[in-house]
């Protein structure tokens, strides 16, 4: 028997006979039919989860242990540094303040802002002593040091 490829390659090369076009409405409508078998059964299955009532969250964990679904890893940041303890003005108590890769400044809000100036203030070589082991090996990439430079900019 003849596959449906094999079929509309026919049709594209203009050699199909009316034989030829019988058979691909023959194996359009099995497929049809067995596309609509498989979506009724889906929505059957879809319908009882939402009878079910399963939180979400739990529906996700169970069918990703199914392996009927891949979930993506959730994007971790990289903090390549962290202050020593140092006192911003309106707080009573030191607080170290912490940049991970990629760290955008200007969408902080104005407390993260003023926070970054009085690290900023400290200066490049300070912020480079200060750097996490991570940070050092990030610091090391042409990446690293592009961003590093940015920030200092």
């Amino acid at each position: 028997m003849t596959t449906l490829q094999e079929l509309f390659a026919k049709v594209q090369a203009g050699t199909a006979t009316a034989t030829d076009f019988e058979q691909i409405s023959k194996l359009s409508k099995a497929q049809a039919e067995e596309h609509k078998k498989v979506e009724t059964t889906a929505k059957d299955l879809i319908e009882s989860i939402k009878k079910a009532n399963i939180a979400p969250q739990l529906l996700t964990n169970l069918l990703a242990q199914e392996g009927l679904i891949i979930v993506p890893k959730a994007k971790e940041k990289l903090n390549i540094f962290e202050s020593g303890k140092i006192k911003f003005e309106g707080n009573e108590r030191e607080t170290t303040f912490k940049v991970w890769a990629g760290r955008d400044f200007d969408s902080e809000t104005k407390d993260v802002q003023e926070k970054w100036k009085v690290v900023k203030a400290k200066g490049k070589d300070y912020f480079i002593s200060h750097l996490t082991t991570e940070g050092k090996a990030y610091y090391e990439t042409d990446e690293g040091k592009a961003y590093i430079n940015k920030i200092f900019a």
